[in-house]
C-alpha cells in the first residue's frame, strides 16, 4: 500500500519531483522612474532661489535646501537615466521620497509640480497618438 523508500522521490524534491517545493519568488513591487523624479524636480524647483537680487544672501539659502544638494542632483540623474530607459524603482525607494517631501511644509505645492511635470513626461512617453487612441477608447481600457 505504501510506496517504497526506493520508489519515494528524494527529500526537498517534493511530490511532484520538485515541482511544489521550489520557492515561488513574488516579484517587488515597482514604480515607473517618472513618479520619483519628478518629485525630486518639483523640489528641486521650488528650493532654487528666486532672481530678486539678493545674491549675497543667495549662498547662504543654497546650503540649507534639500533640493540643491549634491545628493538630490545625484539621485535626480539617477532617475532619469532609468525614466529614460522606461525602467522602474522599488516601491520602497519611492515611498521613501513621498515621505521625505511630505514632510515638508510646502509639501503641497511640491506635490503638485511633480503631478504636473510626471503627466508631462508621460504625454511625451506615450506620444500624441496613444493618448488620442486612449480617449476615443475611454480610460477604462487603458
Amino acid at each position: 500500500m505504501y510506496p517504497s523508500k526506493a520508489t519515494q522521490a528524494p527529500p526537498g524534491s517534493g511530490a511532484f519531483g520538485g515541482l511544489c517545493s521550489a520557492p515561488n519568488p513574488v516579484p517587488k513591487p515597482t514604480v515607473a522612474a517618472l513618479i520619483p523624479l519628478s518629485l525630486l524636480e518639483a523640489l528641486r524647483n521650488l528650493d532654487t532661489p528666486v532672481e530678486d537680487g539678493l545674491d549675497e544672501l543667495a549662498e547662504e539659502i543654497v546650503v540649507r535646501r534639500l533640493g540643491l544638494s549634491p545628493t538630490v542632483a545625484a539621485q535626480i540623474q539617477r532617475y532619469r537615466q532609468t525614466a529614460e530607459r522606461g525602467g522602474t524603482v522599488d516601491l520602497d525607494e519611492v515611498l521613501s521620497v513621498i515621505r521625505l517631501v511630505g514632510r515638508r511644509p510646502d509639501a503641497p505645492l511640491v506635490f503638485a509640480d511633480a503631478g504636473r511635470r510626471a503627466a508631462r513626461y508621460a504625454a511625451r512617453t506615450w506620444g500624441r497618438s496613444s493618448w488620442l487612441a486612449c480617449l476615443r477608447r475611454g480610460w477604462r481600457d487603458a
